[in-house]
């Protein structure tokens, strides 16, 4: 009889731990779940995170449709072996664009009505192409990347157009408000490695007195 009844208080135990031991399994599968979702929309917040609306900007800085960009990054997600919990529509990839754009406007705005700017210029290779990199601060040390552009030569010609493209992208972002010659007769002061740069208040007085005339 009693060895009965201690079969049964194994069997009980026995029965304890395999429920306990269900349990922690479960566990762990819905933690393996929870790990394969990646958040890219907060529902709390009704909107994209801001991770991913700077990866929707890259992927349209690299050319990508609004149409495709939401299959893009869910491949992407599946080469990882996760799944997003939602990704950007066409739409949405759309009115981030709108964003950016005119968070750039405000930017480029804003510092045209700066008055004492530093130009910084540098060339850099990669791939067996040039690129070069125009960029300012202000009185403050607040830096402003004004733009990268690939360049065929290394020639300071090249350089100065290179720079004056820049200019004239910021008029047209700005619907010809003239922004880039603001900018540009704001630049009281040059730093660069390359020699070519010393050219550059020269070339803000050319581009001045044309604009005068």
């Amino acid at each position: 009889m009693k060895k009965i009844e201690k079969l049964e208080e194994t069997v009980n135990t026995l029965k304890a731990k395999n429920k306990d031991l269900k349990e922690e399994n479960d566990d762990v599968r819905n933690l393996i779940e929870d790990n394969n979702l990646i958040e890219l929309y907060d529902a709390t917040s009704n909107q994209f995170t801001a991770d991913t609306i700077e990866c929707v900007m890259n992927l349209q800085n690299n050319n990508i449709s609004a149409s495709k960009i939401g299959e893009v990054i869910r491949t992407v997600c599946s080469l990882c072996k996760r799944q997003p919990n939602r990704v950007p529509s066409a739409t949405t990839v759309n009115r981030i664009s709108d964003m950016k754009l005119s968070i750039a406007t405000k930017q480029v705005e804003g510092l045209s009505k700066k008055s004492n700017l530093t130009l910084y210029s540098d060339e850099t290779s990669k791939f067996g192409k040039s690129f070069e990199v125009f960029a300012v601060t202000d009185e403050d040390k607040n830096n402003y990347l004004l733009g990268l552009r690939e360049m065929n030569c290394k020639s300071s010609e090249t350089v100065l157009e290179t720079f004056k493209d820049i200019l004239q992208d910021f008029n047209d972002l700005c619907d010809g408000d003239d922004v880039g010659f603001k900018v540009l007769t704001a630049i009281k002061n040059t730093m660069s490695d390359r020699a070519s740069t010393a050219k550059v208040p020269k070339f803000t007085r050319e581009i001045s007195n044309n604009h005068i005339d």
